[in-house]
């Protein structure tokens, strides 16, 4: 995420030199394609040489954005294709994701929910690829708050969640809390 926001930064940066590495179209006011060098090349909409409206911008490592751009950032709606195979479609802001959108893992999980600073936050869903669902609150990627983990086996968890562990009180004597590991999906190093 660093590497993107960093990319991006550059792009905006980079808007006042837009024209010299135009290479098709109108990048200052209009629609062209751009080459940022080290294989970045953004494709659509500019407004004063920075991306504005609709585009495509693609990495060279393989990661592709296409939605809205405002002043060289993602805001509004767009879909996000990682190299490592992930793909989220929803709501950007500030180049991050924020609002409502769909994560789906190279490893077969998908997310769909809220989203602040581009990390899983408020009411979402979990379905994970072993066939476990979690309904419930995140907070910073992981199950936080109250929610219910159905495994796929059909056993329940209802309570409440902390860093994407389960706390269930043992006996009322004790109140202790027994914790149990929710299946928390590994996230992707990019």
């Amino acid at each position: 995420m660093l590497k993107q926001l960093t990319i991006i930064t550059i792009v905006a940066i980079c808007h006042s030199n837009a024209s010299s590495q135009c290479t098709k179209g109108n990048c200052e006011n209009g629609n062209g394609t751009y080459n940022y060098g080290g294989g970045t090349i953004y494709t659509g909409q500019f407004v004063d040489g920075s991306p504005n409206g609709k585009g495509t911008i693609k990495f060279k490592d393989g990661q592709t954005y296409t939605g809205d751009f405002v002043n060289g950032l993602k805001e509004g709606t767009g879909t996000l294709k990682l190299a490592s195979g992930a793909k989220y479609t929803g709501q950007f802001k500030a180049d991050k994701k924020n609002g409502e959108g769909t994560m789906t893992y190279p490893n077969g999980d998908v997310y769909k929910g809220s989203y602040k600073d581009g990390k899983e936050n408020g009411k979402g869903t979990m379905k994970y690829k072993n066939g476990d669902v979690y309904v419930g609150n995140f907070k910073n990627g992981l199950p936080n708050g109250q929610g219910t983990l159905t495994f796929a086996n059909g056993t329940k968890q209802t309570g409440n969640f902390v860093d994407g562990v389960y706390f269930n009180k043992v006996n009322n004597k004790s109140n202790t809390p027994k914790k149990q590991n929710a299946p928390v999906r590994k996230k992707p190093t990019k």
